[in-house]
């Protein structure tokens, strides 16, 4: 059985947020279809931080890992800075690749903007997501193009399938880790 991950919400995170968003701010950021390692997420990510900069790398997972019972370290922490652009409105409902296990985001926007964060989901039994991961993946990839329009009605019918079971709204300097198998989205 896999281990049980707790989701965990951490406020004032870095001791210096503002030089972090600063930091992130002077990076390149690329789309999931021209990202150094690929993948599929919506808005904009540099390339893992292992590459950029193994020391700030270190510091962090080492910040995250504090909170994490029964964790001593990671075996993969693929950490990026994101931006979100805001193309998919809500988002994907969504699970991270198994490998990964543990989720998580620092919020670095400053000011409050309601209603934004991230929520974890669960799925009733019997609900009809054939073809869901395939579709966010398709959906993903035409991010900046005209088509990602003809995914919105598809996106809103699957993530009308899911129960939200936690809300973490978006505060700057806030953490939240939590298990990237269940189902999650912005």
């Amino acid at each position: 059985m896999a281990e049980v991950i707790p989701t965990v919400i951490i406020d004032r995170f870095f001791e210096t947020p503002s030089l972090v968003r600063a930091y992130a701010q002077t990076l390149k950021f690329y789309k999931c279809t021209d990202h150094p390692n690929r993948g599929h997420w919506p808005g904009k990510r540099t390339d893992l931080m292992h590459k950029l900069d193994p020391v700030f790398h270190e510091i962090v997972c080492r910040k995250l890992i504090k909170y994490l019972p029964n964790y001593r370290a990671f075996e993969i922490a693929d950490l990026t800075f994101h931006i979100s652009t805001g193309e998919s409105g809500s988002g994907w409902i969504h699970t991270d690749d198994d490998h990964l296990g543990i989720g998580g985001v620092i919020y670095l926007n400053e000011g409050l903007k309601e209603d934004t964060g991230t929520s974890i989901y669960d799925i009733p039994a019997g609900a009809e997501m054939q073809g869901y991961e395939e579709e966010f993946h398709k959906a993903m990839e035409a991010q900046g193009t005209s088509d990602v329009s003809i995914f919105d009605k598809y996106k809103e019918e699957c993530n009308s399938y899911f129960i939200e079971s936690i809300k973490v709204q978006a505060r700057y300097n806030r953490a939240i880790l939590f298990d990237g198998r269940k189902y999650h989205g912005g």
